[in-house]
């Protein structure tokens, strides 16, 4: 769980770490979105006033 900005460190030090899932407060930028898609992890960001946004990744 993250409170920071879901950003492209973040999410490949959560590859490297062989994370299947990371949630965050903080909308995550394109970039990170794009990596967590590639490298089979999935994106949950948790708005303060609207609902989850999940971000999952294409099947190949």
């Amino acid at each position: 769980m993250l409170t920071s900005r879901c950003s492209l460190e973040l999410v490949q030090k959560a590859i490297r770490a062989k994370l299947p899932l990371v949630v965050t407060l903080s909308a995550p930028t394109a970039l990170s979105v794009k990596w967590a898609s590639r490298y089979g992890l999935t994106l949950i960001h948790v708005p303060k006033y609207d609902p989850p946004r999940a971000y999952a990744p294409q099947e190949k």
